[in-house]
């Protein structure tokens, strides 16, 4: 793998930064649940009742683990096992979860590096915990998208790995699932070498396809699996409820103690109140937004099969929020050019130091409108075209604006009439 120059957290940072002051800017980048579905008028009314009900818990100190029937429903509703709920910690979103773990993993080193092996495309958020603990992070190598066992053999003995991160299910940017197979062989791997999994499930939740059943979970084969997960891709990311689980109580109580040194604990009262939600709504709700997100992804589809032409290229996603598109351009370098066309999408290098995948780029349906996901697209085909143009790229057009028909948009009223009919 050629690689280059990290997309740092600074980096990150200074993107978001200029792209919060652009008026009228549509964002491919961001990737929270769609707030046209979030139940407001239920939640506002379950709030109250619990500041009215739970004075004794939402006002004092409470446990760092977290709100016991909060764990105990987590383990039952999203770990169908409600015999796990003791081995549960709450966090503050999935982000604290990973930099708890790592950090603890790093620790156990004794004064060695953190070594972490993941998939040669990642969460970004996680690449940044290993950058801020000074560790190394090792690309697990697949081959036509089949995991090379005797290649992974043989990283995992030369560069001394001691942490596994996946993101195995809906996978953040691919919307790609691990197949079966391939997680047999890295639990095979990972007993041999006695070496932890981070798995996370953050998207478990979010598939497309109804029809479609997941491989088992790391956690239910291998017992040194460590699992971090969310509601903020449920839910709220605003509630900044997470969770990790571990077989081994020792280390929940580890991971409690970090956490305990950095937040006395996590207030009660988003807790009880997202309990409560997912005890009385959860079942129709997560219906609901399966289905947006499926009406969604594939209007994406479908404008992107009208704006872009053959030289860009993805696979349909399986579930998650994204499509991770193949263009013929450098989309780092593209990045400037769709700012100024009021567009921000996540390039491929903020997901991955391989050069190759500077020709990648994620975009986000779940919260944009449809008329949103439109105009934004057809905003992005201009600035291709204008980019093409610039750089002298050997094509005749990177868009299909040419061919373009204006009676093909839809109106923003019929779009919210879709909407509406949806969510009634």
């Amino acid at each position: 793998m050629n690689s280059q120059k990290q997309f740092s957290a600074s980096d990150l940072q200074k993107l978001l930064d200029k792209a919060i002051n652009i008026d009228g800017l549509i964002s491919f980048f961001d990737s929270t649940p769609s707030k046209d579905i979030i139940p407001l008028k239920k939640l506002k009314k379950i709030t109250h009742e619990t500041m009215e009900n739970h004075s004794n818990e939402i006002y004092n100190y409470a446990s760092p683990r977290g709100y016991n029937p909060l764990r105990q429903i987590i383990a039952k509703v999203l770990m169908k096992n409600t015999k796990l709920w003791h081995k549960i910690l709450i966090t503050s979103g999935a982000q604290q979860g990973i930099y708890l773990i790592l950090k603890m993993l790093d620790e156990k080193n004794k004064g060695n590096k953190l070594r972490v092996a993941s998939e040669d495309t990642s969460y970004i958020g996680f690449r940044h915990v290993v950058e801020l603990l000074k560790g190394k992070y090792f690309t697990i190598p697949f081959k036509k998208g089949k995991l090379d066992t005797s290649s992974f053999q043989l990283l995992i003995k030369k560069k001394k790995i001691n942490v596994i991160y996946l993101n195995p299910d809906y996978h953040n940017p691919t919307g790609k699932n691990m197949s079966t197979l391939d997680k047999k062989i890295i639990i095979k791997i990972a007993k041999k070498n006695n070496i932890f999994i981070v798995e996370d499930l953050c998207y478990q939740w979010l598939g497309l396809n109804n029809s479609q059943k997941l491989p088992a979970p790391f956690f239910k084969q291998y017992k040194k699996t460590l699992v971090v997960s969310s509601f903020s891709k449920i839910i709220a990311p605003g509630f900044r409820i997470g969770w990790i689980f571990s077989h081994d109580e020792k280390i929940i109580e580890k991971l409690t103690i970090k956490k305990r040194a950095i937040e006395l604990f996590q207030p009660y009262l988003m807790q009880i109140v997202l309990y409560k939600f997912i005890k009385n709504n959860y079942k129709h709700y997560h219906k609901k937004i399966k289905k947006l997100y499926h009406l969604r992804k594939n209007f994406m589809e479908k404008c992107l099969k009208h704006y872009l032409d053959s030289s860009f290229s993805w696979e349909t996603p399986l579930g998650g929020f994204y499509f991770w598109i193949k263009s013929p351009i450098n989309t780092y370098k593209f990045m400037e050019i769709a700012l100024k066309y009021k567009i921000l999408f996540g390039p491929g290098r903020a997901f991955s130091q391989s050069k190759e995948k500077d020709r990648f780029f994620r975009l986000s349906f779940s919260n944009l409108s449809f008329y949103q996901i439109n105009e934004g697209l057809k905003r992005l085909a201009k600035a291709f075209n204008y980019f093409s143009t610039t750089k002298n790229i050997n094509k005749q057009s990177l868009s299909k604006l040419s061919i373009y028909k204006n009676n093909w948009l839809l109106s923003k009223s019929h779009l919210k009439y879709q909407l509406t009919k949806l969510l009634s």
